[in-house]
């Protein structure tokens, strides 16, 4: 799914674009994974169960196709992956709780680079990948899939979670067209067809 600039906002301030240099994009990290020798702790963590992803793609804010507000972070693309139940530990939080991401299907997108040690997740449940995407409408389609490692504070490495598909059909041919749910297209039909059954009527009694 492409989110465009409404995706820049929901990472907490993940893309910020610097005032006082109009070439800069400030853009948070995922942070390090710590481990803490002091933990006595011989249970591994489970692995995440629900993530859903949201894909941001970069876009070109200064034709017909964009949306006119043009800022350094346009030609940035993101991946948020949402740990909407997060791995589990017996002792460590979420937000103390690192992920070993791997990509086990597909290539990413030139330019995102998958860190090789373990992060944690912003706030517990947030993981963010970026890269230079280009200030575009003409976007490639994006296909791979990871998997993520949980590993608790004291370096218990638990199983991986399931495959995570991380997919983007672009937009190559330049301005995508929004696509309606079948039910509201029906409605409009519907909607369109009762007005000129109206039309005819009053015609005919005039």
């Amino acid at each position: 799914m492409s989110l465009r600039l409404a995706a820049l906002a929901l990472g907490v301030g993940t893309l910020v674009v610097d005032a006082s240099n109009a070439q800069a994009c400030s853009i948070a990290e995922n942070t390090a994974h710590v481990v803490d020798a002091n933990v006595e702790d011989d249970t591994a963590p489970e692995p995440p169960t629900d993530v859903s992803v949201s894909i941001n793609r970069g876009f070109d804010s200064g034709d017909g196709c964009g949306s006119n507000v043009v800022s350094s972070c346009d030609d940035i693309g993101a991946v948020q992956l949402q740990l909407n139940e997060p791995a589990t530990d017996d002792q460590a939080t979420p937000a103390k709780i690192g992920y070993l991401v791997e990509v086990v299907d597909g290539t990413p997108p030139r330019g995102l680079s998958i860190p090789a040690d373990a992060v944690r997740a912003f706030n517990g449940t947030q993981l963010w990948f970026s890269w230079v995407d280009d200030s575009t409408d003409g976007q490639e389609v994006i296909a791979f899939s990871v998997t993520l490692t949980p590993v608790d504070e004291a370096g218990n490495m638990g199983p991986s979670s399931d495959p995570i598909r991380i997919y983007d059909p672009g937009s190559a041919e330049g301005c995508a067209t929004p696509n309606h749910a079948p039910s509201l297209d029906a409605a409009l039909l519907f909607m369109g067809v009762a007005a000129v059954g109206r039309v005819l009527k009053r015609r005919r009694s005039a």
